[in-house]
């Protein structure tokens, strides 16, 4: 294999989108690759990687890295997998690393319980934070890794707080929208009236409203989309009176429906 950096994988194409990764990047973890790939034959073994570029004795949290992004071989990286294994571990702030160490098949702790022991006995991670300070440090540089923490920490906030500026505008919206239909049901002066005479028959129609339109619920679902959902409406004893409104003033407004149906 030549000097050249090799054309990106599906793995490289992945972390470069993941950590906005540059051309001078990958050419910076092509040349690190390059150096302990001594025969050119675009890989190096487990034990290479650990002892020489890492300089920490192969464990089970270093294999258990490569088992986590499901390489092809146990015992040597290809490019792509040097790349991926390198930029998922040397990413893992504390919690990561306790939920690595949980899900990974070679340890398998229960988290919370994994957790508890961590706040007690804090070098029981010691190997697996070491490790990634090792590989931070031999690899592009710890002072690297943590401005590259910094700004995607920063990117995130700022995606963070447009997405909540946007739930709050459209909750606006629809409670706008909800107090509006309310509002043109009543009436303009009977809907104000009705806050303050809450037990008059105002009152008790605009509470009969409001629960029938409950605040609708607008919130942030796992896949950062924002959704809105509609409570059921809530009946109370004494809404037949409304209800029968209701119905009186469809049939006035149903020109087909004659008043003997």
């Amino acid at each position: 294999m030549g000097n050249s950096v090799p054309v990106g994988d599906e793995r490289v194409e992945r972390a470069t989108e993941l950590l906005m990764l540059s051309k001078g990047d990958i050419k910076r973890f092509w040349k690190v690759f390059q150096k302990y790939d001594k025969e050119r034959e675009g890989v190096i073994s487990m034990d290479v990687f650990f002892s020489e570029i890492c300089l920490e004795k192969r464990n089970l949290f270093g294999d258990a890295i490569f088992d986590l992004i499901d390489t092809e071989d146990t015992n040597t990286i290809e490019f792509g997998e040097f790349v991926q294994g390198v930029c998922t571990f040397a990413m893992f702030e504390v919690p990561d690393v306790l939920r690595f160490a949980c899900k990974a098949p070679a340890l398998g702790f229960d988290f919370l319980e994994f957790s508890a022991l961590h706040e007690k006995f804090p070098t029981v991670l010691y190997p697996a934070f070491r490790l990634q300070q090792q590989m931070c440090s031999n690899i592009m540089g710890s002072a690297w890794w943590n401005r590259k923490k910094n700004m995607l920490r920063n990117i995130k906030e700022e995606e963070k707080q447009k997405l909540e500026k946007e739930r709050r505008k459209l909750y606006r919206e629809t409670m706008k929208s909800r107090n509006s239909n309310i509002r043109q049901e009543m009436g303009y002066k009977a809907y104000y009236m009705a806050a303050w005479m809450t037990k008059g028959r105002d009152g008790q129609k605009r509470d009969y409203l409001e629960r029938m339109s409950p605040v609708p619920e607008v919130y942030i679902d796992k896949h950062k989309e924002i959704q809105v959902k509609y409570p059921e409406p809530v009946k109370n004893v004494g809404d037949e009176q409304f209800v029968k409104e209701e119905e009186e003033d469809d049939a006035d407004a149903d020109p087909n429906r004659s008043a003997g149906q």
